[in-house]
């Protein structure tokens, strides 16, 4: 079994307070996403984000497959 994860780019992009400024987000939200603490993002805020940055989503995101290590073991 795999493992995906998901992280964002942003964070390379831009400072926070501006990506705050130009997305609206509060800053506790905006946070956890440019940091990669989150584990859920709503479609509505991806779409605030890239009609901010006028991107796409696949702009924004990095997909990491991993192999379980623990897979088979039991």
């Amino acid at each position: 079994m795999k493992t995906v994860t998901i992280k964002l780019r942003i964070h390379k992009l831009l400072a926070k307070y501006r990506f705050i400024a130009m997305t609206g987000l509060g800053y506790k939200n905006a946070s956890r996403i440019l940091d990669n603490e989150t584990e859920s993002i709503r479609f509505s805020t991806i779409a605030r984000i890239c009609s901010a940055l006028d991107c796409t989503p696949g702009d924004l995101f990095e997909v990491h497959e991993e192999e379980d290590p623990y897979d088979g073991m039991y």
